[in-house]
């Protein structure tokens, strides 16, 4: 796993809530033409098919969309295709997921670790609020982002691949096309 050469290679996309992982990890997919498995994208399918519920609800389907998430995650290693993997990663539980996934499979991982200002970041939950699916129940979780935070919960994964932080503050310094070389670099190892 992480650095070593000759695994499958993988991007993943992580950072708090609102630090731009989603932009970023759809413009990477796109102009480079891998899968994108978008932890929100899991979550508003289920949902979908289960129903939106209160905060309680939303964190027990939080639980199962990672479950999901490293499920089809695995798959797409045993195949050995690249892929990108975007989420608000808890780099405790992910780490440890991840690296039974590695005892089992090798790939080659590249992290891009989205951050910005905690008050970019409050503001930017607070404005996305009422356009995200209300399953996410946005407004309820405002007091555990200020936790995680303050906490610094949302670290990189330092799996021991390359890892870009990556500054998201202000969009417009935000250097895609030299991102899109360096990924795309990594994945053509």
């Amino acid at each position: 796993m992480g650095g070593a050469t000759g695994g499958t290679p993988i991007v993943l996309v992580s950072g708090p809530p609102a630090s731009g992982k989603t932009f970023v990890a759809e413009a990477l997919a796109e102009r480079l033409g891998i899968p994108l498995l978008a932890k929100d994208e899991f979550k508003e399918t289920l949902f979908d098919q289960l129903g939106a519920g209160d905060l309680q609800w939303s964190q027990r389907l939080g639980r199962a969309t990672f479950a999901l998430l490293f499920q089809v995650l695995e798959l797409e290693l045993e195949a050995r295709r690249p892929v990108i993997v975007e989420a608000n990663f808890r780099a405790v539980e992910a780490r440890r997921t991840l690296q039974a996934l590695a005892e089992r499979y090798s790939f080659d991982s590249f992290e891009i670790h989205c951050t910005a200002s905690r008050e970019v970041l409050l503001a930017r939950y607070a404005a996305r609020a009422n356009s995200r699916h209300p399953g996410h129940v946005d407004g309820q979780r405002l007091p555990d982002l200020v936790t995680a935070i303050d906490e610094r919960r949302h670290v990189p994964l330092a799996l021991g691949g390359p890892c870009v932080v990556l500054e998201t503050t202000d969009f417009g310094s935000v250097d895609l096309e030299a991102l899109l070389e360096a990924v795309g670099l990594h994945l053509r190892r």
